[in-house]
């Protein structure tokens, strides 16, 4: 079984090689596939956040398309009824295969679960990695804890039981496995180092890609791009040598995204700093608003007092106001208001 990310997955003949039957299309890439209940059925887990369980013999859905919420990972027993999936919602889901329905309440994590495992030869027990520095061990059927938290230095990238359950092996972000009792969750001798020197370049880390050495400058971390969790490892070409013309022109163009980036950010926050100084100025309280309207009101009678009629020579110096007005608050809390008009409905 091959799962590609041209949306399908594909049977093929163990000892052929040759394809059996039309490839399984999906709406996305196919990220994980695997067989389960004897390979009597088998299941993918594509990109648009669900899993599918297929008929071996014909190839046909057998339910619904399982969903979970930013799936991350997938997998079924090679014998039993159940399928687990966990993902980025903090959680690790049981599914009865045959009708695609929940089996009970969510495993509930503190970080997204990046890795999902059965374990025993009737898949009684399940483990599962998680980028809060945790492992746990599952019974799968009543899904309580079967150990203590198996706790990391850093997130915890895969896990998975040995053959016959009594251990698990888990791979971390430190880039270290460690072996842990199966059922107690004690740690089993010291952590197996898979980078002697991660904090510096040196010959054993360094790789050649088309004949450009690439060096690492840093240590590994688990990092969420695009909605995909994985290992970043940061890394630049040889220090002595001088970066080519396409090296040069992609470095130019991300700083160039980068300072418009960094534009417009700033644009934003002098946006807001100019609404919050005028949120800052208008009146709030009744009071206020009183103060406010005595004071167009005043500014209203020095202008008519200074005004004369060319015929009559009369100037009005007092006048008492009694009218209505329309009041309204503006979204910023501002408050605007006028006279009623004549024709108005001033109830």
């Amino acid at each position: 079984m091959t799962a590609c990310d041209d949306q399908t997955a594909q049977l093929w003949h163990a000892t052929t090689g040759e394809p059996v039957g039309d490839p399984l299309k999906h709406p996305a890439a196919v990220c994980a596939a695997g067989f389960g209940v004897g390979g009597e059925v088998v299941w993918t887990m594509a990109a648009d956040a669900a899993m599918r369980v297929w008929a071996t013999d014909t190839r046909k859905l057998l339910t619904d398309s399982i969903r979970h919420d930013g799936l991350l990972a997938a997998n079924m027993p090679a014998k039993g009824r159940l399928l687990v999936t966990a993902g980025k919602d903090k959680t690790a889901r049981l599914w009865d295969t045959a009708s695609g329905r929940p089996v009970r309440d969510p495993l509930l994590h503190e970080g997204a679960v990046l890795d999902v495992r059965f374990g025993g030869a009737d898949g009684s027990m399940l483990v599962t990695a998680c980028d809060d520095g945790n492992a746990r061990a599952w019974l799968a059927d009543s899904g309580r804890p079967l150990t203590e938290p198996m706790r990391h230095k850093a997130g915890v990238l895969e896990a998975a039981f040995d053959t016959k359950a009594a251990r698990v092996v888990t791979l971390a972000a430190d880039r270290a496995a460690r072996v842990w009792e199966g059922r107690t969750g004690a740690l089993i001798g010291q952590p197996i180092q898979l980078d002697s020197s991660p904090d510096r370049a040196t010959p054993a880390g360094n790789s050649a890609v088309d004949k450009a050495t690439l060096v690492r400058i840093g240590t590994d971390r688990v990092v969420t791009v695009g909605g995909v969790t994985g290992l970043f490892t940061p890394i630049t070409s040889a220090s002595d040598q001088p970066p080519a013309s396409d090296e040069r022109k992609n470095l130019l163009t991300i700083l160039d995204q980068l300072q418009r980036e960094v534009g417009e950010v700033q644009s934003r926050n002098l946006k807001l700093d100019a609404d919050l100084a005028l949120l800052r100025q208008r009146p709030f309280a009744p009071e206020d608003f009183a103060g406010g309207v005595r004071q167009s009101l005043n500014e209203l009678q020095q202008r008519m007092s200074t005004m004369r009629n060319s015929t009559s020579n009369f100037a009005v110096r007092e006048f008492e106001l009694d009218a209505s007005m329309f009041v309204q608050v503006m979204p910023l809390g501002s408050i605007e208001y006028r006279f009623v008009q004549p024709g108005d409905n001033a109830a």
